[in-house]
This record gives structure tokens, C-alpha cells and sequence, in this order.
């Protein structure tokens, strides 16, 4: 804590606002074991583009691979120290963003928190993937949409494969 800083216990001054460094419910369960915490950067219900830019953090608290416990952190009036610090302060062990500079990969790596960067799409999907150990840095968590009422091969593309033989494929 801050020399000086006369806010509640648990609490920590970033960009002139406190925000708590444990949930509410993280403190009533601290004699139990918790997984992980997960932050994922957002615009709206998507991964937001770019970290430093995304107005919150939904931060999400996992036991035995199941969601217990989610909190949404505003982030718009914080530089990109103030949300590394954020997150290390809250616990988190993993980060979900879009792009990030190389710098800031490097420091939240340094702070122990895994970050998978580059992921685009919806957030619920990508928390999904994770929690199955499937999401990669640059995974795409789209909805597949069917595309209906379309004629057949309209909208597939299909490419000749070439036999490999001959000067460059031709």
C-alpha cells in the first residue's frame, strides 16, 4: 500500500478511484483453495482489440475449472502500468487481450501472469476455450454462422491442389 493512502483495507488507489484487490467473495472463501484468476480485456461482449486501450477487465475466479465468481474493473482512466499493476494486484494468473505491445507482454510475463494475446471474438467463447485448455495466442472465437438458404458452393471456395510436380507447382 501506498505511503499516506487512507482508504479501506483491501483497497488500492489507482487513477484517483479504488478499486478492491480481492472480491468480496474471494475474502469470505480465503481458507479455500482457488484455481486460478482469469482476466480477459474487453470492448463490449468481445476481446477487445488492443489492451491498452479496452475500457475493463472482467476478471473471473475459477475453481476446479468452473466459473465462481466474476467482476468487471473500469479501466478507462488507467495508463498501461496502472492496469499491469491492476491485475497483478488482483491476482490474476492469466490475461486475454487482443494486441499488446511487446513491452507490456514482457512485463506481465515478469509479474507471472500467462497472457494470450492476439485472441479475437467473443469473450464467453474464448473463457470457454481456455478453461479446456484449447485457446492459443491468436486463437479466433467467433460464432460460426451457417450460411443458409444459399445454393450449394455458393459461398465455398474450393482450390486445385497441385501434385507438387514441376518447376513451382505450376
Amino acid at each position: 500500500m501506498q505511503e499516506g493512502f487512507e482508504g479501506p483495507e483491501g483497497a488500492h488507489p489507482l487513477g484517483g478511484e479504488y478499486f478492491r484487490t480481492l472480491s468480496t467473495y474471494s475474502l469470505g472463501r480465503r481458507n479455500k483453495w482457488i484455481d486460478m484468476k482469469i482476466a480477459i480485456a474487453l470492448f463490449g461482449s468481445k476481446v477487445s482489440p488492443r489492451f491498452d486501450l479496452s475500457p475493463e477487465f472482467l476478471v473471473i475466479t475459477v475453481e476446479n475449472r468452473k466459473v465462481i465468481h466474476q467482476e468487471r474493473i473500469s479501466t478507462q482512466r488507467l495508463d498501461i502500468p496502472q492496469r499491469m499493476e491492476q491485475l497483478s494486484l488482483s491476482g490474476v494468473k492469466k490475461l486475454i487481450c487482443g494486441g499488446i505491445h511487446d513491452f507490456s507482454l514482457e512485463e506481465l510475463r515478469n509479474m507471472g501472469i500467462d497472457v494470450f494475446y492476439n485472441v479475437i471474438g467473443e469473450a464467453e467463447i474464448a473463457l470457454t476455450l481456455c478453461l479446456n485448455g484449447e485457446l492459443q495466442p491468436g486463437s479466433q472465437c467467433e460464432k460460426r454462422k451457417r450460411m443458409a438458404n444459399l445454393p450449394e458452393g455458393v459461398g465455398a471456395r474450393r482450390h486445385k491442389r497441385s501434385s507438387g510436380t514441376g518447376q513451382h507447382n505450376r
